[in-house]
């Protein structure tokens, strides 16, 4: 894969690894967080996987009852979201750090740009020599 879309997809997808919930107090249950982007966290944790990378965070995260409900609204107790509040923050962190780390790698490019590579200027001055000692040696 190019490391130039590995990065793309990277930075399209960390921004919804984020956990959107409201704080409810159920009758009975006591406090539990209702998570309200199922969808989107799905959606970006699917699209990371598939770049084969962090199986072992993502493997945690899908631990969770996050992929076996089909509703954008799912509830968690406390501690189930304190868990997946860390499984994701983790995932988000090394998913961060892989993108910042190819932004250093690759150069940014303006459009209609032409790159062009010299040769080490060292290697040509021996070359040069080599040359100009088999041109004497000639006459």
């Amino acid at each position: 894969m190019r490391l130039r879309i590995l990065k793309q997809t990277l930075e399209e997808n960390i921004p919804l690894l984020k956990l959107e919930t409201n704080k409810l107090n159920r009758q009975g249950m006591g406090i539990v967080y209702q998570l309200i982007n199922s969808k989107n966290l799905q959606m970006a944790i699917s699209e990371i996987d598939k770049l084969g990378l962090f199986k072992k965070s993502i493997d945690e995260v899908k631990e969770y009852p996050l992929y076996t409900h089909s509703n954008d609204s799912i509830l968690f107790s406390g501690n189930e979201y304190n868990g997946l509040y860390k499984e994701i923050e983790n995932l988000e962190k090394e998913c961060t750090n892989l993108s910042n780390a190819l932004t250093q790698l690759i150069a940014k490019e303006a459009p209609n740009e032409i790159k062009k590579e010299f040769p080490n200027f060292k290697e040509i001055n021996r070359i040069e020599t080599k040359t100009h000692k088999l041109e004497t040696k000639k006459k």
